[in-house]
């Protein structure tokens, strides 16, 4: 399919690196400078309570280049996919510029400094956050790191070249096509597309619009791409250039999304791009297994907050099936006139950079949470003219805004635990254009989850409450609460460890079990999350309580050992317009009470009833009828305070009783079984031990693998921070220590690989338990 393409060299593997600057390295590489790969991250950093001034730092990387020729008419260009916070590059020794747009990727000509023979690079990057360019000028609410966190790339262009081919295609198979092509000459040239269902021709045309038949559609369920091949030709002279696209039509209307004219209630997530121990620095596969992530809890879209997200990032959602509403950086401050053209310059570079991909069904342009109305008709303006056809957003958390943008896009964080999930669209905004809640909840309930079982529950009610709302309202088109997992963040906000508690999932990308709100409700899988684990001693007093489960059966049997004690169904009366509500547990003890002493069927209800009110209220509570009702059993049994002390061991606390515990098992609408789980009191701890892929593949730069660490008996022990010795032979390298430590249960270690082919060895020791995968890097 391609025979000539555009010179592209990845520029990521041994970098040297060197932790401050002077003048002097500007020549030649110093002295003491260690290897590095990348993307990196500037500065080693432990799980959490890190010292944020050690990031407001400056460190130099080198990287040398040979040219065996260099012709007069070749353009050289250097893409940085991103440096945190800004940096100076120099090439041979002379000063090329500084560039200060965090989060943003820079292409950089550099094309009058090269020489043929050995070329000098070096990068000087500081670290600060003074400096004035978005999202900086006051604090934020994230941590950005520091460093050359994404991945560098120098591409060599000749006199008659393709820079890059825009391409628009609507699902009725018309395309556009806009290439960029390079001709310093002005020499004449042909221009020739063709379309590539994997390796099937199944279009050509030498017009630039042109009409696919009968394509297949991009969608969440089908993510169907293809390849433009775009070749030009001046006699002998050939260039080709591949762009991946979709066919699809993403249309936002006031009473809803339509992705190929079909009616889409948009449900997603916020996501941060960082990781422990790793920061910002995160390769390509750690990119798409958070977009895996999402795909399993059954979101249909992210919002990409506060920044635009790495390519590879971007490459996953394409490819299975995640919508995308990206956003340029900001956090509610806006600057100078030197800042806010940056802030234009962001618009750009991120719609031209991601303009061909399915994925993206709107452009958020604002700085989250702000108003400046001139410069936001400014910043629309030019979305529109370089992109005609997608919506454009921007999240305000003021009401009755003006709206340029074709979304209202509104932070509703009004539910405090008692009150509707979301507020009615007519109380935020008179417009009649689409309205989306682009943040809720996060910071209005933080839960660790290492949490009480009381806080998870409240946490996870508080997201069935919105998404109730969000269902049971048309007016609202979509809703992304905040957020995907816990992150890092500045010592401002979060908990004081430099970690925010607002996700679903925790830092590691583990579950709380508020994430099974989203599971059994947008997947099809059978879930089935009992927010109760049989621990009374973790809660007050001792007592059992009304809980919930969360499953997308249909009905629910609980067992108290091998006899049922209730059927359950789902609350739609407390949950009106969930697809799957949950079932709210209120009777743990059935007629077929454990007992000694044999009492008539119509006491076994009486006593039940009596046991259940008092193992979810405590004894004291019982009310007079109850008290009298209890007493005329003591007379009629001629029980003892034993007997009665034995009741309430045997069927409520069941203290020395191994055996004892509940199971839920879930049916569907055939009264089949689809799923069962079990729960009992914590006795012995296993560590199941997971390694994600065992064969990592050098490419442009390095792999990852992640061991998954968990503490079961038989649920996320969420108590356990037990050590974690991690220890790696052959070419691999351990983010963080060789000692780490479970985070509420469950470790994540994430293992790269090192630029050489061969075999290595991972080994975790937790608990006694020790476990060794092999490793084959290729």
């Amino acid at each position: 399919m391609l025979k000539y393409v555009c010179m592209k060299h990845a520029l990521n593997y041994n970098w040297s690196f060197i932790p401050k600057f002077n003048d002097e390295y500007i020549k030649s590489i110093p002295q003491g400078v260690i290897s590095v790969d990348l993307p990196h991250n500037m500065v080693d950093f432990p799980f959490n309570y890190f010292d944020e001034k050690d990031f407001d730092s400056v460190g130099t990387y080198f990287r040398e280049i040979v040219f065996s020729k260099v012709l007069e008419s070749d353009k050289f260009v250097l893409r940085f996919g991103g440096v945190n916070n800004s940096f100076t590059l120099y090439v041979n020794s002379q000063l090329v510029g500084t560039f200060t747009r965090p989060y943003m990727e820079e292409n950089i000509d550099i094309t009058k400094y090269v020489v043929e023979g050995n070329n000098l690079i070096v990068v000087c990057v500081n670290g600060s956050e003074k400096v004035n360019a978005p999202p900086f000028g006051n604090t934020v609410d994230y941590f950005p790191f520091s460093g050359i966190y994404r991945e560098v790339t120098l591409f060599v262009y000749n006199a008659l070249d393709i820079i890059d081919v825009k391409v628009t295609a609507n699902h009725l198979g018309q395309i556009e096509v806009n290439p960029d092509i390079r001709n310093i000459n002005k020499v004449d040239y042909s221009v020739n597309y063709e379309v590539y269902e994997g390796t099937k021709l199944i279009a050509s045309s030498i017009e630039h619009n042109f009409t696919v038949e009968n394509p297949k559609l991009w969608s969440v369920n089908n993510p169907n791409l293809y390849n433009l091949v775009t070749t030009i030709t001046a006699n002998k002279d050939v260039k080709q250039y591949v762009s991946v696209f979709g066919f699809r039509s993403a249309v936002f209307l006031s009473d809803g999304f339509f992705l190929n004219g079909e009616y889409t209630p948009l449900v997603g997530l916020n996501r941060h791009e960082t990781y422990p121990y790793v920061g910002a620095a995160a390769t390509s596969f750690l990119q798409f297994y958070d977009v895996v992530k999402l795909k399993n809890l059954g979101v249909n879209y992210v919002r990409c907050s506060h920044y635009p997200p790495s390519r590879a990032f971007l490459d996953a959602c394409d490819f299975l099936g995640l919508m995308v509403i990206n956003e340029v950086p900001g956090w509610q401050y806006i600057g100078d006139e030197a800042w806010r053209k940056i802030h234009l310059q962001n618009i750009e570079t991120m719609i031209n950079r991601d303009f061909n991909r399915p994925s993206i069904i709107a452009w958020s342009i604002r700085i989250n949470e702000s108003a400046d109305h001139p410069f936001y008709e400014e910043c629309h303006k030019l979305a529109k003219a370089l992109d005609p056809v997608r919506a454009i957003t921007g999240t305000r958390n003021f009401t009755n805004s003006e709206l340029f943008e074709d979304i209202y896009s509104y932070n509703d964080f009004s539910h405090d635990g008692t009150n509707k999930g979301l507020l009615a669209k007519r109380k935020v905004t008179k417009s009649k254009k689409p309205y989306i809640v682009s943040e809720n909840n996060g910071h209005m309930y933080p839960t660790k989850p290492f949490d009480n079982p009381l806080i998870l529950e409240s946490h996870t009610k508080r997201h069935l409450a919105v998404l109730d709302s969000f269902f049971g309202d048309k007016n609202i088109v979509g809703v992304s609460p905040w957020c995907m997992h816990d992150y890092y963040t500045h010592h401002e906000f979060g908990s004081g460890d430099k970690i925010c508690y607002h996700g679903v999932l925790d830092i590691y990308r583990e579950p709380k079990p508020a994430a099974y709100v989203y599971t059994s409700n947008l997947t099809s899988d059978p879930v089935l999350f009992p927010l109760f684990r049989g621990d009374n001693g973790d809660l007050p007093e001792s007592k059992l309580y009304k809980t919930m489960v969360l499953s997308n059966a249909s009905y629910i049997d609980l067992y108290k050992d091998d006899e049922v004690v209730k059927r359950y169904y789902p609350r739609r009366d407390l949950y009106k317009h969930l697809p799957h509500p949950p079932f709210i547990i209120d009777t743990f003890i059935s007629d077929n009470f454990k007992s000694t002493i044999k009492f008539s069927k119509r006491d076994r209800k009486k006593i039940a009833k009596l046991l259940n009110y008092a193992a979810l209220n405590n004894f004291s509570r019982l009310s007079l009828w109850q008290k009298l009702q209890l007493g005329w059993l003591i007379v009629k049994y001629r029980l003892k305070w034993d007997n009665l002390v034995e009741l309430w061991f045997l069927n409520v606390v069941g203290w020395g009783d191994k055996s004892s515990g509940y199971t839920l098992v879930g049916y569907n609408d055939e009264d089949i079984e689809i799923i069962r789980k079990r729960i009992e009191n914590t006795t012995t701890t296993t560590y199941e031990i997971e390694l994600l892929k065992n064969e990592l593949v050098n490419t442009d730069t390095f792999d990852t693998t992640i061991v998954t660490i968990r503490s079961l008996s038989p649920y996320r022990n969420h108590y356990d921070f037990s050590p974690v010795s991690v220890v790696v032979t052959g070419p691999l390298k351990v983010y963080g220590p060789e000692i780490q430590n479970l985070h509420a249960g469950v470790l994540n270690v994430y293992v790269r690989s090192i630029n050489t082919t061969g075999r290595g060895t991972i080994t975790i020791g937790v608990g006694g338990t020790i476990k060794t995968f092999n490793v084959e890097i290729k």
